[in-house]
């Protein structure tokens, strides 16, 4: 279960973030709780990616292969700064930075290999398969604002930039 998943990652001291406005159970035991404002997750996600692109963290080949549009992607973001998204979601420009070139360093350099025979989508086969040891766990609070949408749809960019869509572990 979920439950028990949280639990192993907490006893294998796994780094784990948690956005909540609440301090849940989950926030007390997590590495990082970011009480965030509600309905402003958005904004936060908006600013990790600006970090992980400015400072060329994400999975380049990831996003050669499977991304198109990144130039105006890039310049969209512009203003998107960890200062921009303090002010709207009270979380401190210097954690949202910290943590978003964590997760950065995270996937780029410590990928793993699991011994998982698959067939890719083009029929070839595989004897393992490669993972970026980032994961996501987004509960309903992201679909229950107004900017719902575009938050999720956000969420599936960063995980994109991070190369952690459709590998083991990118979304719990």
């Amino acid at each position: 279960s979920q439950v028990q998943e949280f639990a192993q990652a907490v006893e294998r001291r796994i780094p784990i973030i948690v956005v909540d406005p609440r301090y849940s159970t989950a926030a007390s035991k997590a590495k990082h709780w970011l009480p965030i404002k509600p309905g402003t997750d958005l904004a936060l996600i908006l600013a990790w990616m600006n970090v992980i692109v400015s400072e060329g963290l994400y999975d380049r080949a990831f996003v050669e292969k499977h991304g198109h549009g990144f130039d105006k992607f890039v310049a969209a973001l512009k203003d998107n700064t960890p200062e921009w998204a303090a002010g709207i979601t009270g979380i401190p420009a210097e954690a949202i930075r910290r943590l978003a070139h964590e997760m950065g360093i995270t996937a780029r350099d410590q990928k793993i290999e699991l011994p998982i025979a698959w067939t890719d989508c083009w029929g070839r086969k595989h004897d393992t398969v490669t993972g970026n040891p980032v994961a996501f766990h987004a509960m309903r609070g992201l679909a229950a604002h107004s900017n719902g949408f575009q938050t999720i749809r956000a969420l599936a960019i960063l995980m994109s930039l991070l190369g952690t869509i459709d590998r083991p572990g990118g979304f719990r």
